[in-house]
């Protein structure tokens, strides 16, 4: 198995340019998911969130490096 890693500012760049879509998933519930998007202030750089449940948030900073 290849693996792979992307920085934060490739990941922003795939998803602005729908190279890519990513997603993380909740591991005690596989069928819950959150979609990553990008977030662009008026103000600073663009960042990645999730959206899930219709909502924006910050889970992202809870989670471990991906091991993939």
């Amino acid at each position: 198995m290849n693996r792979w890693k992307l920085t934060r500012d490739e990941a922003i760049d795939h998803i602005a340019r729908k190279v890519n879509s990513f997603y993380v998933v909740d591991p005690r519930i596989p069928s819950k998911v959150a979609y990553v998007g990008v977030v662009r202030p008026a103000y600073g750089h663009p960042y990645l969130r999730t959206y899930a449940d219709g909502d924006w948030n910050d889970n992202l900073l809870s989670l471990n490096e991906c091991s993939i």
